[in-house]
């Protein structure tokens, strides 16, 4: 084993109100030789392959801090598409709220169809969702981008 300094936080001199004890002002560490830091997966120093693993769209961050601070909880809603990607079909899309991995050339298009025909009657609404969901998630499963 060694002892290792990691950083220096402050000297009592800088720290506003009371002062810390000595044994505060520095952060040290005890490691195993056997595990240099950055080699091995114990290590509390192993740099993440990702630092940000999960990146969350701004606009959805901004709605759940909104939504935290109304008091809302979280529920999950079938009219919003965060998952596998979604087949387009004119009514299933008509009846969503939102709907990701769209690119904007495709997003237009399906724009112009939803708003160009008829509304789709509450049935075919609601039979077109589920199986826009269920195509969805089979593509999903079988590896598909786009889903079935």
């Amino acid at each position: 084993m060694w002892l290792r300094t990691v950083t220096r936080i402050a000297s009592t001199t800088s720290l506003q109100g009371p002062t810390l004890p000595l044994s505060f002002q520095t952060i040290a560490v005890v490691q195993p030789t056997s595990c240099p830091a950055l080699h091995c997966s114990k290590s509390p120093w192993q740099p993440l392959p990702h630092p940000y693993p999960h990146l969350y769209p701004p606009e959805d961050v901004f709605v759940g801090l909104c939504a935290r601070a109304a008091g809302v909880l979280p529920s999950h809603c079938p009219l919003f598409s965060g998952g596998p990607a979604v087949p387009y079909g004119r009514c299933c899309y008509q009846a969503m709220v939102s709907i990701h991995h769209i690119p904007p050339r495709e997003m237009l298009h399906f724009w112009a169809d939803i708003h160009s025909s008829p509304p789709c009657s509450w049935l075919s609404l609601r039979a077109s969702l589920g199986m826009c969901k269920v195509r969805a998630m089979l593509g999903y499963a079988l590896g598909l981008e786009q889903g079935l």
